[in-house]
Parts: C-alpha cells; sequence; structure tokens
C-alpha cells in the first residue's frame, strides 16, 4: 500500500548514484524557526508481521524521546474480532489482554491512539475468506467490498463497533478508504457513477463513526485527488466531521498534490493531517529504507505543511507512516529509520546536530560515529547503526549480513554462468559444456552456501526476539 512506483519515477529507485551525489547540507533548510506538527503520530502496520508486546514495550520510550506523542495502529487480522467476525482474525492475533497492554503502554507514555480500519479497499485479509466472498466488489480480487450491499455496512459497522469497544478512549478513528481499485463493477454497482459510489460509501461510513460513538472519522486522500470539488461539496462531509490524511512519499510534495488539490480540498475539509513514510514505500522486496530518501519526504512535508496553514482551519499533524507490506497478501518489507525521521518532525527542520540526538537515543558508542557531513553518501542504510545497542539492531546487523551474502551469491552465480559462459543458455540447449571448468568456478560453492546457512541459522534467533514464531519461520526467512 501507498507505494512509489520507481519504474516510472527513477529518480527515487535506490541507486548508488543518489547517494554519490548528495550532499548532507541539502537537508537543512534555509528558515530559522522550522515548522512542528501539534501531532507527530507513528503509524505501526501490524498485518503479517506483528511484533512482540515485550518489543513495543522498548519502542515505545523511545517513540517519545525523539518527539512523537501518537500511534497509528493499523491492525487488520491482528485484532481479536469475536462472533460474526471470529473468521476474520489470525490464528496469531493479539488477545484483549494484549490490546489493554498496548493501551496502557501507550498510556505510560504519554502517546494517544488512533485505531485504523479499513472500510473500502485493502480488505482482502477478510474478504480472502470464502464466508465473506460474496461481498467482494469484484469476485476475483479480494480487495475491495460492494458498497451496495447492505450486509457490506453491516460487516463494516461491526468491525468498527468491535475496535471502538476496545479505544474508548480514542478521539478518531481511521477507516482507511484509499486505493479502492475495484470499484463500479459488480451487478449492483455498474451502473453508477463511481465518484458517487465512493462518496456516498465515505458518507455512510463517517456519519456511523460519528453519530454512533461520538468520534472523528479520518480517511485517506488519494481516491479524493480525481474528483471535482462541487462534487465532493455535494455530499457536506463537513457533517460528520470528517478529516483527510494527505499522503505522499516522494521529496516534492506538489507534484503528486498539485496547489490546486490543496485548495479544493479546503473547501470541504477544514481540518488536515499530512503523511510522510520511515519505511516500506520505494519497494515491495528491500530488506533496508533508503533512510535519505525518506527523511527528504519528511523535511518536504514540514515544508508543506507550513505552507498550507492558512489555508485549513487546522493542520492537525503528520503521520509517519511504517508499511510492512503493501497489502496482505504480499511479502514483508524494512525495518524501520524512524527515530531520525521523527527527530526532525518534533525539531521542524533538518539539523545536523540531530544525528547526534539520533546516536544518543540508539545507545551509539564512540566507535560508530561517522562524520555529519558524510553519513548519508557513506551508508543510506545506516548499517553501521548495527554496532549500538537499541531494539532491532541484531536485526540490523542481520540484515547487513543478509545483503553481503546475497550479494556474493549474485556475484558467484554471474560469474559460473554468464562471465565465464560455462553454463550459459547455450551450454543447457546443446548440452555442453567444460566440467573441469565448471568444478574450477564451484570451488568456491561451500563456503558460500556455509555461510549462507549461518545467516539463516543467526536469522531465526534474531527475528524471534522481536517476531512471533509464525512471522519468522513464515515470511522473512521463507520469501528470501
Amino acid at each position: 500500500m501507498h507505494v512509489i512506483d520507481t519504474k516510472h519515477f527513477p529518480e527515487y529507485s535506490n541507486s548508488n548514484s543518489f547517494d554519490s551525489i548528495y550532499d548532507h547540507r541539502q537537508l537543512q533548510r534555509k528558515d530559522s524557526n522550522g515548522y512542528v506538527p501539534r501531532n507527530r503520530f507513528v503509524h505501526f502496520d501490524l498485518k503479517g508481521a506483528p511484533p512482540k508486546i515485550s518489543y513495543l514495550r522498548k519502542i515505545f520510550p523511545l517513540i517519545r524521546k525523539a518527539g512523537g506523542n501518537g500511534i497509528l495502529l493499523e491492525y487488520e487480522d491482528m485484532f481479536p474480532f469475536d462472533g460474526r467476525l471470529k473468521h476474520a482474525a489470525a490464528n496469531n492475533a493479539f488477545t484483549k489482554n494484549d490490546i489493554y497492554q498496548i493501551k496502557s503502554l501507550a498510556r505510560a507514555n504519554q502517546l494517544e491512539i488512533i485505531p485504523l480500519v479499513q472500510t473500502f479497499g485493502h480488505l482482502e485479509f477478510i474478504l480472502k475468506l470464502e464466508v465473506y466472498r460474496h461481498l467482494r466488489e469484484s469476485d476475483s480480487y479480494p480487495q475491495t467490498i460492494c458498497p451496495s450491499k447492505n450486509e457490506s455496512s453491516e460487516l463494516l459497522f461491526e468491525m468498527i463497533d468491535q475496535v471502538l469497544a476496545l479505544h474508548k478512549e480514542s478521539k478518531w478513528l481511521h477507516i482507511g478508504c484509499d486505493e479502492v481499485f475495484q470499484i463500479g463493477l459488480c451487478n449492483l454497482c455498474q451502473n453508477q457513477d463511481i465518484n458517487q459510489l465512493f462518496l456516498n460509501h465515505v458518507k455512510s461510513i463517517a456519519s456511523y463513526v460519528n453519530d454512533r460513538h461520538q468520534v472523528i472519522p479520518i480517511i485517506w486522500d488519494d481516491m479524493l485527488r480525481q474528483i471535482y470539488p462541487e462534487t465532493i461539496k455535494l455530499y457536506e462531509l463537513h457533517r460528520s466531521n470528517l478529516e483527510i490524511m494527505i499522503w505522499t512519499y516522494i521529496d516534492d510534495i506538489y507534484r503528486f498534490i498539485p496547489y490546486g488539490t490543496w485548495i479544493s480540498y479546503s473547501q470541504s475539509f477544514p481540518k488536515i493531517w499530512g503523511a510522510s513514510a520511515f519505511k516500506g514505500a520505494f519497494g515491495e522486496t528491500l530488506t533496508a529504507p533508503n533512510i535519505k530518501m525518506h527523511l527528504d519526504n519528511n523535511i518536504a512535508w514540514l515544508g508543506a505543511l507550513e505552507e498550507q496553514s492558512t489555508n485549513f482551519k487546522t493542520i492537525q499533524g503528520l503521520v509517519i507512516t511504517g508499511w510492512q507490506r503493501y497489502d496482505h497478501l504480499a511479502t514483508c518489507t524494512s525495518l524501520p529509520s524512524l527515530i531520525l525521521d521523527l527527530l526532525t518532525v518534533s525539531n521542524g527542520k533538518y539539523e545536523s546536530r540531530l544525528i547526534r540526538k539520533l546516536y544518543e537515543i540508539l545507545n551509539c558508542g564512540q566507535n560508530v560515529m561517522i562524520s555529519n557531513e558524510n553519513i548519508f553518501s557513506k551508508n543510506s542504510n545506516f548499517f553501521h547503526l548495527a554496532q549500538c545497542d537499541f531494539p532491532g539492531s541484531k536485526i540490523l546487523q542481520m540484515i547487513n549480513d543478509f545483503e553481503e551474502i546475497n550479494k556474493r551469491v549474485d556475484d558467484f552465480l554471474y560469474d559460473l554462468t554468464v562471465h565465464k559462459a560455462w553454463l550459459t543458455r547455450y551450454n543447457f540447449a546443446h548440452n555442453i559444456t567444460s566440467p573441469w571448468r565448471i568444478n574450477e568456478g564451484l570451488q568456491n560453492y561451500p563456503e558460500i552456501m556455509y555461510n549462507l546457512r549461518e545467516v539463516a541459522k543467526n536469522a531465526l534467533s534474531t527475528l524471534g526476539e522481536v517476531y512471533e514464531n509464525s512471522t519468522v519461520f513464515g515470511e522473512k526467512i521463507n520469501s528470501k
């Protein structure tokens, strides 16, 4: 979900050239004061790889120390749904007691929680199940629910009721509604205008949240971008106190969200949020985020929110998102680069002194210090921080080890097949090669396989400190 397509925007690919031309001073804004959002929330995407409560107990204090004051909590099938929704809960879903613990930890660290319940798109976690299949907008795709069936609304209302029953103190509920790619397809919807379908559904869900629970609903903004402002205004979404969360994960905010879009939004939504990213936005299979690209995005958001503050009654804040997967069926993405982004957002701008603060929060010794002027060009992924002592540092080291052995494997296969041309397609097609040359090329095979097995063995124990066994054995190892 919410991914930058690097095929169409190559300047945002994770290339070495991107870092080699980087100047550390480019990140520092010209103004002296900066812009600090009132709410600085961190998004926890629990689908696929939920962290243990013991890990959250270590992470929440770091978030607070870096300036965060809230959590956007996206459960999907990790919520302990029961009753008619019991099939939607994963086998390793949190228990109600787990959620009470999470809330207690958040409260102890002065972190407000906004739960997130998907209510239109990204519902594959429930629509993939046979018992709910008849509610799909398209039978071929489990992502989107049909907005025209009464049973769809009943299901979504029940999900909302159960989540808010465990989050009675929450002022907001995020109801998703992003990337609704299948709409207007089923027999009930195909003759209706897709914009009307979308807006009617949003109005129905938002009104239910606000009227029934006296909670403020929030939606992602992307589906609104192509709808005429006059059409949006007709639905009077402000009557349900609906707020929008505007998201983009590149450093040119106005490229994806032009000035005209902001003006359009200001006519219907007096209160807005921004959403940046600290991981999971630049490729489905990246094992570690490019720190600089995410930092650039957060800095750009500070500038955009400051510029737009005069157009809206309230800029509610900035949510720094971290996607585990792009949807429920994809593989897990990278581990966080959160603290530096949060330090920057909480400071209102990037300053080189924040690197020192980063080292302090992550318990880094003098042996890992790198000159501020060279830190980004030396290592875009900050793998040197694996030598620090913070929750997840061993995982960072494991990823670094994996990257190194993965490169050795790629080089080995390239050398054996393409470079020296003893195992090419031609050789296979004609069943001819040199056994002596093959044996010579395989001399490094035992060492490479030994190192690969060591990385895999280490991964099992390292990931087990953060994730449950179902995640460790089912995701990180198998996917690679």
